[in-house]
């Protein structure tokens, strides 16, 4: 504990260890001349006689400014990254996360899973006729409406398309 603090925590603890020896005192089982222990920390008896308040004021100490977890540069109350650090942290975090996510999609239920949608789906393009389409729907308005230019820059296959789209946030979308 440095110097410095050493005061400012006597102040903040002498009250409650003062609390705990009365605790302790009342629990004894023989009796005592004195009635109540001796306040030497809070020098609260003092204080009675005079007619002063007894719970002495403990000085406001402010909180430090939050800071960067890795680099020290400040960031908001609510964050533990400035946003540089943020970006590196997010993507450690999401590469790991997608490591988990590969040894879990290889598990035997996850097999089981993925080759009965695959029977579906087989069997879905088994089932599927053209002449089951809308006369409208064929492979010229199909191109129309998936190509690069119809999608423009608002497109989720664009970085800053997809954060205007999805309002996704900045970590995120640089990954």
């Amino acid at each position: 504990m440095p110097i410095e603090t050493a005061p400012t925590w006597g102040r903040a603890v002498a009250p409650i260890a003062e609390r705990v020896s009365r605790i302790l005192w009342a629990k004894r089982s023989r009796p005592h001349p004195q009635s109540v222990p001796a306040t030497r920390l809070t020098e609260s008896h003092r204080r009675q006689m005079r007619g002063e308040p007894t719970n002495p004021i403990v000085p406001h100490v402010s909180k430090p400014p939050k800071v960067c977890w890795i680099c020290g540069a400040s960031v908001k109350p609510s964050d533990n990254y400035c946003v540089v650090c943020a970006v590196t942290v997010t993507r450690e975090s999401l590469t790991k996360a997608a490591q988990y996510g590969r040894i879990a999609s290889h598990s035997p239920e996850a097999e089981v899973r993925r080759s009965e949608t695959q029977r579906r789906h087989h069997a879905a393009k088994r089932a599927w006729r053209p002449s089951d389409l809308p006369d409208w729907l064929n492979e010229q308005v199909y191109r129309e409406k998936n190509s690069a230019s119809a999608r423009g820059s608002d497109s989720p296959c664009n970085i800053n398309g997809a954060r205007r789209i999805r309002t996704v946030c900045h970590r995120y979308s640089c990954w």
